[in-house]
């Protein structure tokens, strides 16, 4: 499956003045970049009605230059600098909101500014060790949740996964059971070197409990990925042995060559159990 451009449009907002201050700062041989602020974020402004804003502040070591962009975002949770391209992960509501935080990605490209690209609004993610990927779940708003992969190796392509609104469902072409209604569950667990994500999903099989609602059964998803392409396979997991989401939580999922290891944390003990899962293969 190709991955499809998307295109950019900044948040650009007001500046002002910031005591207590969280910067940062990464380079490399051609540029040097500082963020005005990373975490705990904006949340705490003195002047709120102002609105949020962090500065990215680009230097460019080879023509002198330097270039400030005013970012209308709360924090920036994550970033690198790969080449010419700036990565950044930023929250966009404030840290306690309704329905939880929202979060933008913005690629700056600091050689041609008019080739940046963003992405949002997300609800979850995970980047790939050495942020080759970042696997995220948008907000779906009146529709259910689409997720997407967006591969960071050069300029910023995103491919979905599953969204109801294009009508791509990669998780039931994988394994037909799987319907319309996917979740997926955090963690991420990767491989070292980002070629397989695992996670848990669920979703319903078009079935119904007793009184009416849709029965949501759990999958472990395994996303295998090379550069443009990826694979997609699935295999239902049975987790109620581990009392998952009724007093326990996956709080890791870690990857070998034939098997994923899910961690569960239980919330009415400090016992941790895990449950080692055969790898889904994908079809030849």
């Amino acid at each position: 499956m190709n991955l499809a451009k998307l295109s950019f449009f900044l948040i650009f907002a007001g500046t002002f003045t910031r005591l207590w201050a969280l910067p940062a700062t990464v380079e490399n041989l051609d540029y040097k970049v500082t963020l005005s602020e990373t975490l705990p974020g904006l949340d705490d402004q003195a002047v709120p009605q102002i609105g949020p804003t962090i500065t990215v502040t680009v230097q460019d070591k080879f023509r002198s230059t330097g270039t400030v962009y005013p970012l209308g975002v709360y924090a920036i949770n994550d970033y690198a600098l790969s080449g010419d391209n700036l990565n950044l992960l930023c929250r966009v509501t404030p840290k306690v909101s309704d329905g939880g935080p929202r979060y933008t990605f913005i690629q700056l490209n600091l050689s041609s500014p008019s080739d940046s690209r963003q992405f949002q609004p997300l609800k979850k993610y995970s980047f790939s060790p050495g942020n080759q990927y970042l696997l995220a779940v948008f907000d779906g708003k009146d529709l259910p949740d689409p997720i997407g992969l967006i591969q960071l190796d050069g300029p910023a392509k995103l491919g979905w996964l599953y969204s109801a609104k294009n009508a791509v469902n990669f998780f039931q072409k994988a394994l037909p059971a799987m319907a319309q209604g996917i979740i997926l569950n955090d963690p991420v667990g990767w491989s070292g070197d980002s070629s397989d994500a695992l996670f848990v999903a669920s979703a319903g099989d078009g079935t119904q409990d007793a009184q009416g609602k849709p029965v949501q059964k759990d999958y472990l998803v395994r996303l295998g990925l090379d550069g443009d392409d990826f694979k997609l396979a699935a295999e239902p997991v049975d987790l109620s042995a581990y009392h998952y989401r009724n007093g326990s939580i996956i709080s890791d999922v870690k990857y070998s060559v034939d098997k994923a290891t899910l961690i569960f944390s239980q919330s009415n003990s400090s016992d941790i159990l895990q449950d080692d899962v055969p790898l889904p293969a994908f079809a030849k």
